[in-house]
């Protein structure tokens, strides 16, 4: 496949990049901004093994249901999250989040200190909901930093907020007027330290939503309002062409490199919506990659969701050409598109349909993908494999211009379509 199915470095890991983390763990987690759990950790020196707590190291950590990278995420958690790890298996710590959830992340993503006593529970104290810039904020005082899981909904649409090692008692709730598009909010506990809050809400189409700690007692979710408009006039639209500089992608039968085509079309999608009204963004203007050169893989995708993040797209596409892999096969041919969040599955399948119902190419597959920059939540998030480059006639579509146009037009028709469906009246609202 011609896209980059990079995941977070795990096991390679530098000795002095090790060192240099067990000196900071050394150091205690005061400077972190945890006094109290600093103070724990010195109550009591347990037998030498591998429960001790752990801090979650980097933007993303990654926790998994079991001990490889091939089990799926549970969750991801920012950078300064306390953990308790109950034993280590290999390289992977097992984590106690909840009893029927399993959880383990690599010890390459987290910090960790020396054996002493779990995180005190978090107590929730009070649920504030009110109106942002964006669309509604829901803050939850829990008193620590506990970890969370969020699962989306879209049938109906819903949100389930999980908050593990949190408990509940007294929680008092602070709502003022809001948008109508957040309808009741539950909460449900469900063990004396793991609680549920579900969200439920209006519309046919959910537009995206983050998860932040405003500070070390908090936990913030950020939920965008609908979209305001069925057209494309107005909405902000990030195209990402594929690979780029020294990355070049899949190359075709007579040498066409896929980095070269994805900014073709890229650049006709975006002369396309800029005519409807659209504002467009492109993660890169030409063959340079956003990063210095040297840079990983995935620093370049980092670099490149960031970017796309700090536009507050309405959505974003990844164009791309696909390849059949070692095998070669000439003979493979057809349109495939990506998605990983729920709410990202309507436009895959909307601008697949288009796509290939004006280039006429096989609708081949729509399926979850967990390609980095399809992992972000701020925004309905899709990534096309247009066509198979190995395929001699369509690299000769991809190599002309009216072909490639065409291409352009199909994804700007299901963007529109998109749209179209999405925008739909939202109900009352009601809270409990």
């Amino acid at each position: 496949m011609g896209c980059d199915r990079a995941e977070m470095t795990d096991h390679a890991m530098i000795p002095r990049v090790r060192q240099d983390r067990q000196r900071r763990a050394a150091r205690g987690i005061r400077h972190a901004g945890y006094p109290l759990l600093t103070a724990l950790l010195c109550l009591a020196a347990l037998p030498a093994s591998a429960s001790r707590l752990v801090l979650t190291d980097g933007a993303y950590t990654p926790i998994r249901v079991g001990p490889s990278k091939a089990h799926p995420r549970l969750t991801e958690l920012p950078e300064g999250v306390p953990l308790w790890a109950e034993d280590k298996v290999g390289g992977w710590y097992r984590l106690r989040l909840a009893r029927d959830l399993p959880a383990y992340a690599h010890e390459v993503s987290v910090r960790a200190l020396e054996p002493g006593a779990p995180p005190p529970p978090g107590r929730m104290a009070l649920v504030t909901v009110a109106p942002s810039e964006a669309g509604v904020r829901i803050v939850l005082s829990v008193g620590r930093r506990v970890p969370f899981r969020v699962r989306q909904f879209v049938a109906p649409q819903r949100l389930c907020l999980d908050l593990f090692g949190a408990e509940t008692a007294d929680c008092r709730w602070r709502c003022l007027p809001i948008e109508n598009f957040v309808g009741g909010m539950r909460l449900r506990r469900l063990a004396p330290d793991r609680t549920q809050l579900w969200i439920e809400l209006a519309g046919a189409q959910q537009r995206g939503y983050e998860v932040s700690y405003p500070d070390d007692h908090s936990l913030a979710l950020d939920i965008r309002r609908p979209y305001a408009s069925a057209g494309l006039r107005g909405k902000m639209i990030v195209l990402d062409p594929g690979h780029g500089g020294r990355d070049e992608g899949a190359v075709g039968p007579s040498g066409l490199l896929e980095k070269d085509a994805n900014l073709a079309i890229a650049r006709e999608v975006k002369g396309l919506l800029v005519e409807r009204g659209s504002r467009v963004a492109l993660t890169r203007e030409s063959d340079l990659p956003l990063t210095e050169p040297g840079s990983t893989a995935r620093t370049e995708l980092t670099a490149r969701v960031i970017r796309s993040r700090s536009l507050h797209p309405d959505i974003f596409v990844s164009i791309h050409c696909n390849h059949p892999g070692s095998d070669n096969r000439p003979d493979v041919a057809g349109t495939e598109t990506y998605y990983w969040s729920p709410m990202s599955a309507q436009p895959a399948y909307l601008i697949q349909s288009a796509l290939c119902r004006e280039v006429g190419t096989a609708s081949r597959l729509v399926a979850p993908g967990p390609f980095r920059v399809l992992r972000e939540t701020d925004a309905p998030r899709v990534l096309v494999e247009c066509c198979y480059i190995s395929s001699p006639a369509e690299e000769a579509l991809l190599r002309d211009g009216e072909g490639r146009r065409r291409i352009a037009a199909g994804i700007v028709d299901g963007l529109c379509d998109y749209f179209r469906v999405a925008a739909r009246p939202q109900g009352p609202t009601t809270h409990r």
